[in-house]
């Protein structure tokens, strides 16, 4: 029986792709609806923790907004914000307006 170890690096990789894929699930279900983070958690499998740290990854870049502040669906919670990467849902920069 031969059982051979995967190269160094390779566990790291395949995380990473791992990583990656539900980094790029999480943008997708952002982008058709404004939604809380416990939505896209429930909707696509991926766990809530991972969401947040995807959220953040996604501020720093700013490619997610924060389109409003309501009541949760799922867990009833009265301060949760809704958040999208679609552009059409974002907010308008009003900064620019005032002087």
């Amino acid at each position: 029986m031969d059982t051979k170890k995967a190269p160094e690096g390779a566990e790291r990789r395949r995380k990473g792709n791992k990583n990656y894929a539900q980094l790029e699930k999480t943008k997708s279900a952002f982008f058709q609806k404004p939604c809380t983070m416990m939505e896209v958690a429930k909707n696509t499998g991926i766990e809530r923790a991972n969401i947040c740290r995807y959220v953040s990854k996604l501020r720093k870049c700013d490619n997610i907004w924060l389109v409003n502040i309501g009541r949760c669906p799922i867990t009833g919670h009265k301060k949760v914000g809704n958040l999208t990467t679609n552009p059409k849902f974002a907010p308008k920069n009003i900064q620019l307006e005032l002087f």
